[in-house]
């Protein structure tokens, strides 16, 4: 696996990212704790993670990506991995720091 440092920090993270938008509505914990474990093996350190996730977003799946991970993290070495993570309020913030005129358009994207 090759690694970037991340800015200035002494970070390096993972040129591979794993995404996890589909834990807790096409994957169950246990495929999403599979997956986990296999991104690691390769090497990955560098998790995507979001408030809004799973997509489709829905309120009775809200919040079970965060679930899935935080159940796997408990058996982890979580100074060792890095995870992105965002929400709405802040991609609500950027799209008017950069005045776009679809603010829709921005989160379907």
């Amino acid at each position: 696996m090759k690694y970037n440092q991340l800015g200035a920090s002494d970070l390096n993270v993972s040129e591979i990212c794993l995404g996890t938008m589909t834990y807790g509505h096409q994957n169950t914990i246990e495929d999403a704790h599979e997956q986990l474990d296999y991104a690691v093996t390769q090497g990955i350190n560098f998790l995507d993670a979001a408030e809004m996730y799973p997509v489709p977003p829905r309120g009775e799946t809200q919040g079970k990506t965060e679930a899935y991970i935080g159940e796997w993290l408990k058996k982890q070495q979580r100074d060792k991995l890095i995870i992105n993570f965002f929400n709405l309020s802040e991609l609500e913030e950027l799209a008017i720091t950069n005045s776009l005129t679809n603010y829709n358009h921005f989160i379907d994207c």
